[in-house]
């Protein structure tokens, strides 16, 4: 796993949570971490913790530095957790 590839994985995340929970406009796109505002309360709070996970690895990824202590083994296994509860069922990968 690359550094690039947390931007995209995080998106998918709010894009998800965006479905499921709501809390977008039409047309807006939102980030991880103002998803995790508006309606985290509504994950569970085991996968709340994966989210936080995310959302700091999300963070990080901003600065080069900083994205060089991203745990990318955590941050795949949080964005499984993720997305395996908030894909609708019957969806395969």
């Amino acid at each position: 796993m690359m550094i690039e590839n947390i931007r995209p994985m995080a998106d998918e995340v709010a894009s998800l949570m965006a479905a499921r929970f709501g809390g977008m406009r039409r047309g807006q796109q939102a980030d991880l971490d103002s998803m995790m505002r508006r309606r985290g309360g509504a994950l569970p709070r085991r996968l709340r913790r994966e989210a936080r996970i995310m959302v700091q690895a999300d963070r990080m990824a901003d600065q080069p530095r900083l994205a060089r202590q991203v745990d990318f083994a955590r941050f795949e296994r949080a964005h499984k957790a993720l997305t395996g509860y908030l894909r609708p069922l019957g969806q395969g990968m």
